[in-house]
């Protein structure tokens, strides 16, 4: 079952932001984050630092952005079917 997906105010901002600089980056996340739904508990991690109550799914960039590790943090909603994006992070090496 996979879980149907919402984003708050700041992860909508994160993508639009992202969207704005750097459009394929953006995409790449965005399909990532659908790949998050399908499969959320084997794909994530409690977070740790900065100290989130969410969850955390990581992973690399390819191509253009290999050196690029983006993070999004997200947390189950009440109803069990929803997953809300809280923010996406991401770190350029």
């Amino acid at each position: 079952m996979a879980y149907s997906v919402a984003f708050t105010p700041e992860a909508e901002e994160d993508v639009v932001r992202l969207a704005q600089q750097e459009p394929p980056l953006a995409s790449f996340i965005l399909d990532h984050v659908e790949r998050l739904a399908e499969s959320p508990t084997t794909l994530s991690t409690r977070d740790g630092y900065p100290y989130r109550p969410d969850q955390r799914y990581a992973f690399w960039g390819e191509g253009d952005h290999a050196r690029t590790h983006v993070h999004v943090f997200f947390q189950y909603g009440q109803d069990e079917q929803t997953l809300w994006i809280t923010a996406i992070g991401v770190v350029r090496y």
